[in-house]
């Protein structure tokens, strides 16, 4: 697969010059360069994905958010080149440096960065606009797509009493009930807060997408970049926030997801009730879903690993303590 990728990719590659010394596959779609000019990615996308993801990357650049990935020029002023039907390839710059951490710091910075990043894209929708109708939709999604996961957790409940006769495990059943409550409750408060109607009445909304601690560098110089993992969709920037809140918490930190959104709120207004939508998704059991899906393709066995029951845990004391601060 990563052969036939850069056959793919490298005559292309070649336009841009960049006197690569090394190649590493990241995946079915990307290739990480080094180059004597530094590091970079060569990533084959749709037309369309490809030219929100420019546009968006521009867009910040312009409005003063200079340490974002953005598409090269090769020798030809291409910013990116057509490889067959539908299908264009690019090349971006990599940043180097160290992954956020869930530490005080770090954690205060990506919410103060994401709330300038997400001022920069208001100010200039506008050049965002023609690429609506192609961005993917996601706008009013939380309740539909955290029911669906819900089902699967009642489901797993009649496999459970199995798994505990098979692998000798009660502490899973539990888990499964454990799961099914956090998430009913988190659920519920979305629907209590009227997330649909609330959805529904920002109708122009752009999320970044992909805005985790794992995308953000902390470069040598100490200064922070964001690396462009995933294009722009339409859906309400709160997705971003709670992407981000969802990150801090899964490392055992309640604390740090209201210091994050209040980070953020430096920059971006944000009332109590959108607040309460950000701690009902981040307390849903995402970990748990997860588990669900290890434990049923066979790479988490609940017999052989028995640090799962302390990670687990500490999910669901994570989870009742963000729900705890909601005004549900």
């Amino acid at each position: 697969m990563a052969k036939e990728l850069w056959q793919t990719l490298g005559p292309h590659v070649d336009t841009y010059e960049l006197a690569v010394t090394n190649i590493v596959p990241v995946d079915s779609k990307r290739v990480q360069l080094k180059g004597r000019q530094g590091r970079f990615e060569a990533v084959l996308a749709s037309v369309n994905e490809a030219a929100v993801k420019r546009t968006a990357g521009d867009l910040l650049a312009h409005q003063g958010q200079r340490l974002v990935q953005r598409h090269l020029k090769n020798v030809y002023q291409e910013r990116a080149r057509r490889v067959n039907e539908g299908r264009v390839m690019y090349v971006s710059n990599v940043f180097e440096g160290r992954p956020l951490q869930v530490t005080p710091y770090d954690v205060l910075q990506a919410g103060e960065n994401l709330g300038l990043l997400h001022t920069a894209l208001a100010e200039g929708r506008a050049e965002l606009q023609p690429y609506r109708n192609v961005m993917h939709n996601r706008l009013g999604s939380w309740i539909e797509s955290l029911k669906s996961a819900q089902e699967l957790f009642v489901t797993e409940r009649t496999f459970a009493r199995d798994r505990v006769r098979r692998q000798d495990t009660k502490a899973w059943s539990d888990l499964v009930d454990s799961w099914i409550d956090v998430s009913g409750r988190a659920v519920e408060l979305l629907e209590k807060q009227g997330y649909n109607e609330w959805s529904a009445s920002k109708p122009g909304g752009i999320a970044w997408n992909g805005y985790r601690l794992s995308s953000l560098l902390r470069l040598p110089d100490g200064r922070m970049a964001v690396n462009q993992v995933s294009a722009p969709v339409r859906d309400t920037p709160l997705y971003d926030l709670a992407s981000l809140c969802l990150d801090v918490s899964e490392s055992g930190h309640v604390d740090g997801v209201m210091e994050a959104m209040d980070a953020y709120a430096l920059h971006q207004p944000i009332d109590e009730d959108e607040k309460t939508m950000v701690l009902a998704f981040v307390a849903f059991p995402h970990q748990g879903l997860r588990m669900l899906h290890g434990v049923r393709t066979g790479r988490v066995n609940l017999s052989s690993d028995s640090a799962w029951k302390r990670r687990m845990e500490q999910q669901k004391s994570v989870s009742n303590r963000l729900l705890d601060k909601t005004r549900g």
